[in-house]
């Protein structure tokens, strides 16, 4: 089993019915909760929980799912719309803790399936130290599967707090654009690693990126941040969120994406290009002749990669 929930989200492809409903993705988002509750030692009404989301199409009522099982409980729920792993991440571990930001959760959800096709989606769940691991899914995916287990949440005893939008019940969340904020935060953290946090000029000026976003929630890394640190990043493509992945699977190991930002790399001219899957959260890099460039660790993250890595290329 991997380190996260994927189903079928959508019906209608042949031999693949549909399992991953928006009543399973409550009773996964209850059983969540009560593994949280449990690890923490903490009541549900103590506990604050994000949850994002990546563009594929059922992402929206898996997330409205999730926030109907979490805040009838009295859970404060962050709602991070469109975002990525990574910040999903950097939310719930504390990176986000301090000045300016003051983010801290307990636990987080990052609805995804990452390279899977557009039908597929998931659940990538996280504590404070972390996604979680394979016996916390096992876990979490027997007790979802329970209704004994479930009923030791109690009664929930916020049922009241929602608000009515047109006609719906829309349960009350605290919405913020975690993209944004943790672009600002990705900055910071590049403008200090290139400049040894002394100012400088535009720290990635002359730096020519061309980075494929797969359609999915990674393409903020072109405007969000190397645009704004003065990378050029015209020859990116594939920026804007679309779940149908028209241009090509979401799929960092894809041979004919890898082809096509290798080629673009060496054709424009560019110093580095950066090919994502659907959440950021696996990548392929591309030097100045449009050769991969190797990773010591598959499981290193945008992140990490960034701050070891850019000042290099300048």
């Amino acid at each position: 089993m991997n380190k996260y929930i994927e189903e079928v989200a959508l019906s209608g492809i042949t031999g693949q019915p549909l399992t991953l409903t928006p009543s399973r993705g409550t009773d996964i988002a209850k059983a969540f909760l009560l593994w949280l509750s449990q690890n923490t030692g903490r009541s549900s009404n103590e506990l604050i929980i994000a949850v994002g989301e990546d563009p594929r199409l059922s992402g929206r009522l898996l997330k409205v799912a999730c926030f109907e099982a979490l805040v009838p409980f009295g859970v404060t729920c962050f709602d991070c719309s469109l975002t990525s792993t990574p910040a999903i991440e950097a939310i719930v571990t504390g990176k986000l803790a301090l000045e300016p930001y003051h983010l801290k959760c307990d636990g987080a959800v990052m609805i995804s399936s990452s390279r899977g096709e557009p039908h597929m989606n998931g659940f990538k769940l996280f504590d404070q130290n972390g996604l979680l691991k394979e016996e916390d899914y096992t876990n979490i995916l027997k007790m979802a599967s329970s209704s004994k287990d479930l009923n030791k949440l109690g009664e929930p005893g916020f049922k009241d707090n929602f608000k009515m939008k047109y006609g719906k019940k829309t349960y009350n969340t605290n919405e913020i654009n975690l993209t944004t904020i943790y672009s600002s935060y990705l900055c910071k953290i590049l403008e200090d690693t290139i400049c040894d946090s002394n100012p400088c000029e535009p720290p990635l000026s002359g730096l020519k990126v061309c980075i494929d976003a797969s359609n999915g929630t990674g393409g903020f890394i072109a405007t969000k941040v190397f645009a704004p640190l003065g990378a050029n990043i015209v020859d990116s493509q594939y920026l804007e969120p679309d779940g149908n992945f028209f241009n090509h699977p979401p799929d960092p190991d894809n041979n004919s994406a890898k082809h096509s930002v290798s080629m673009k790399t060496l054709a424009k001219g560019c110093d580095l290009g950066l090919l994502f899957d659907s959440d950021l959260s696996s990548f392929t890099t591309f030097d100045n002749l449009g050769f991969e460039i190797p990773k010591s660790d598959s499981s290193i993250g945008i992140e990490q990669w960034l701050v070891e890595n850019v000042k290099l290329l300048l």
